[in-house]
Order: structure tokens, then sequence, then C-alpha cells
């Protein structure tokens, strides 16, 4: 969204329920956000120093999975399902988690959260743009499509011919088999 600051930054939630369990915030499901490549470690504002010239493409979904979710380990993003299950707008806003099959609709979870859970039915940041490490399975060379990978281990693989239409991706580091790289998101959203 141009022109309105976000709800809350990467490496943070927003809580989306309140003191009864009923759903808030619902007016920022589903927004998209660009935010600075900047490296958050020294602190969540200022200090920070660029990653890149790139904006990381995030857009503000739901934890749907019914409990916590883990979103990222401290070195990459898991990749993670929008939420199909759920129709209409509502689907583009919700995350179920990273139990995926081959090539499904997925972004990748906020690394910035590290092994922080996300409350179930909090707001996270979903990556679908930009330059983000995820955990590769069968190893893929620079500048190969990438897919979601099947299983709940929220990793990702290079794509085949079979995955034409749900490519998320493109590997910008040379991924060895079961480790992290770099991959540029370009996730259709």
């Amino acid at each position: 969204m141009i022109y309105v600051d976000p709800p809350f930054d990467l490496g943070e939630t927003l809580s989306g329920t309140d003191s009864d369990s009923n759903l808030t915030n619902a007016h920022w499901v589903g927004a998209v956000f660009e935010f600075p490549d900047v490296d958050r470690t020294p602190a969540i504002r200022g200090g920070k120093s660029r990653r890149s010239g790139q904006a990381l493409r995030a857009v503000c979904v739901r934890n749907t999975k019914g409990s916590a979710l883990t979103v990222a380990t401290a070195t990459y993003g898991l990749v993670l399902g929008f939420d199909t299950a759920a129709s209409g707008r509502l689907a583009a806003g919700a995350c179920a988690g990273a139990s995926l099959t081959e090539g499904d609709w997925a972004g990748v979870g906020d690394p910035e959260l590290g092994a922080t859970t996300v409350a179930d039915d909090d707001l996270f940041w979903l990556i679908i743009g930009g330059v983000v490490p995820i955990y590769a399975e069968g190893g893929i060379a620079v500048g190969a499509p990438v897919v979601a990978d099947a299983g709940t281990d929220g990793h990702a693989m290079a794509a085949t011919a079979a995955h034409i239409g749900n490519i998320m991706g493109v590997a910008v580091d040379a991924i060895s088999d079961n480790n992290a790289g770099l991959v540029h998101l370009h996730v259709p959203y």
C-alpha cells in the first residue's frame, strides 16, 4: 500500500483477537506492503544496514492453522501455503502452515521472526517478492525456478515442466541438497 504505514514491521506480529477471542484487525488481512531489504539484527528500528537495493514485498496474513505456527528458523523462512480452504479474498490473506502439495500457491514466512511462533489467529508477514533465504531439498542451481516442496517441513525444490504455473521464484544462490540459500521471490498475488 502506497502512502500508508504498515501496521507492524517485519520481525513482529499483530494480535488477531481481542480479550473475548473475537477476530480483530481484519482490515489488514490481505494488505500488501513493501519493506526495505535491511539487516534488522541491530534493532527493529534504526541502525540497519541495507542488504540490497531491493524491497521485500509482503502480504499480511492471518494464522488459520488452529494452533501456534512456526514461520521461520533462525536462518531462513519456511515455505508456507495460502489457506485455499478459505474462499474469495480470504484465501489471499490466510495461511494454514507448511502442509503443502508439491507446487502449491505459497510464500515464505517472515525470516525476521526467527524461531518465534505466531499465535493462532494472529497476523504476520508472508513474503511474496524480493530476495529471502529458504531451505531447499534436492539442490537448486542459480537461475533455476523454485516451487514449494511437498510435505510439512516448509522447504522448496527446483521446479520441473509440470510446475510452470506455480513457480514462486528463482534461485540467486547455488543451493546444495538440504541447505539454505537465497531465492528471489515473485509469487503470483
